[in-house]
C-alpha cells in the first residue's frame, strides 16, 4: 500500500465514523453549528476552531463528541469554510491536540445557514439534545452529506 492510498483509506474510515457518530444528534449538531457560526462571524478575520464554539473547555462528550467533526466538514462541503491553519487544541480532553482553524468564505451565505439551524431549532423545541443525554427516544435518521 502507498502512502497515498493509506491516507486515502483513512479517510474513508473517518468520514465513515463520523457520519454514523452524527447519526442520532441531528440537535446537537444544529445547536452547535449555530454557535460555531456565530463565532466565526463575529471575528474580525472570520477564523475561529471548534474550540472556540464550545462553552466548557473542560466538558467531556460522554459519547466522545465525535458527531462534532460533521460540522465543519459539512459546512464545508456547503462552501462556507474553507481550512486556514491546523493549531493546537484548548480543550484538555483533546491534549493538545491538532485541530483545524477555519476561515468563513460567505458571511452572507453562513448568516443564512445559521438562520436555517435557529428555525430548525425552533420547529423542534421538544426534541432532547442527542442519544447520549439519556433519551429513549428513536431519533429519526440524520443524514450528513460530505466527504473529506
Amino acid at each position: 500500500m502507498t502512502p497515498k492510498e493509506g491516507r486515502e483509506k483513512g479517510e474513508r474510515r473517518a468520514e465513515r465514523g463520523i457520519r454514523r457518530a452524527a447519526h442520532d444528534h441531528r440537535e446537537d449538531i444544529e445547536r452547535d453549528t449555530v454557535r460555531f457560526l456565530d463565532v466565526l462571524l463575529s471575528s474580525a478575520d472570520g477564523t475561529a476552531t471548534l474550540d472556540a464554539a464550545t462553552d466548557d473547555l473542560s466538558m467531556n462528550h460522554r459519547d466522545g463528541g465525535r458527531w462534532r467533526a460533521s460540522i465543519p466538514k459539512r459546512l464545508k462541503a456547503e462552501g462556507l469554510i474553507v481550512a486556514e491553519r491546523v493549531v493546537k487544541s484548548s480543550r484538555p480532553a483533546r491534549h493538545a491536540g491538532y485541530v483545524t482553524e477555519w476561515r468563513v468564505t460567505d458571511r452572507n451565505a453562513a448568516d443564512r445557514r445559521r438562520a436555517a439551524a435557529r428555525e430548525y431549532l425552533r420547529s423542534n423545541p421538544n426534541r432532547p439534545p442527542g442519544n447520549d443525554a439519556g433519551s429513549t427516544e428513536t431519533a429519526e435518521p440524520f443524514v450528513i452529506d460530505f466527504q473529506i
